[in-house]
């Protein structure tokens, strides 16, 4: 049966309602600066019914006041890294050492992309806005919609617009002229 904790109907097989903190996890154990703390791991069976490590949340100690959480998930037979928020609040994608805010890291030469989609362009490969590099470390501003406009801006006001039509538009708000190429 289902067990419920703070919940007299549960849902799942754990169901836990609290008005507050909800879980907390203790290690009892001493950790030192980059090693492993407290683990939450995620398993299930395969389509052959393999019991298999699926993915977890990992806590790791980064000196006596710092912290890192660590994202991992399958791939390739292995369970890794695949996110980590570190002490700074930089969020790492595909690298464990994230240098900025976010950073996105390929670990091939391949391609690197950003996607921006919503409820009008759809969601699939080939919708919405790419920001990234390509094969070839080009960097690609790609807007995949047809008709639409790719527009650059500062302060406020569009600077420059590339219509779907592969024409430039250019303002200088500064004189009150605008000029463009066709």
């Amino acid at each position: 049966g289902n067990v419920g904790i703070g919940n007299a109907s549960p849902e799942g097989t754990l169901h836990v309602e609290a008005s507050d903190m909800v879980a907390y996890f203790t290690a009892t154990e001493t950790y030192s600066a980059g090693a492993s703390g407290p683990k939450l791991l995620g398993q299930g069976k395969d389509s052959g019914g393999t019991e298999r490590n699926l993915g977890y949340l990992l806590f790791t100690s980064q000196g006596s006041d710092e912290g890192e959480i660590r994202f991992g998930v399958r791939s390739g037979g292995s369970v890794a890294d695949k996110m980590v928020i570190d002490n700074d609040g930089n969020v790492g994608i595909g690298t464990a050492s994230p240098n900025y805010q976010m950073t996105i890291a390929e670990s091939t030469s391949g391609t690197n992309y950003l996607q921006f989609v919503n409820s009008s362009t759809g969601t699939g490969s080939g919708d919405g806005a790419l920001i990234g590099l390509d094969a070839n470390e080009n960097l690609l501003i790609w807007h995949q919609e047809s008709s639409e406009n790719i527009t650059l801006g500062t302060g406020g006001s569009a600077r420059m617009v590339i219509d779907d039509n592969s024409r430039i538009s250019l303002s200088n708000n500064d004189s009150g002229g605008t000029g463009g190429t066709g």
